[in-house]
């Protein structure tokens, strides 16, 4: 991996503003496939809903690290102890 020297928060900030504001005039259309690496052009919106039901829209558990080691209870739907 080459090495990328760093620079300062402020010039990187008028260089991401240049580069946000330039109007861009260089696209092409590409495969799926190809396209990894690649900046999108517009926002690309789905026609279906995908997927078609419901999912949760909590993943996993979250603890408190003030509880310390050791095992956990977990609560159900009702909030009482499986």
């Amino acid at each position: 991996m080459e090495w990328t020297p760093l620079i300062s928060l402020d010039n990187a900030l008028i260089l991401l503003n240049e580069i946000s504001t330039s109007v861009i005039t260089d696209t092409e259309s590409v495969k799926i496939s190809d396209a990894y690496g690649r900046i999108l052009l517009k926002n690309v919106y789905s026609k279906y809903n995908v997927p078609s039901f419901r999912t949760s829209k909590k993943h996993g558990y979250a603890v408190l690290v003030s509880d310390g080691k050791g095992m956990r209870q977990l609560l159900n739907n009702n909030n009482t102890v499986r």
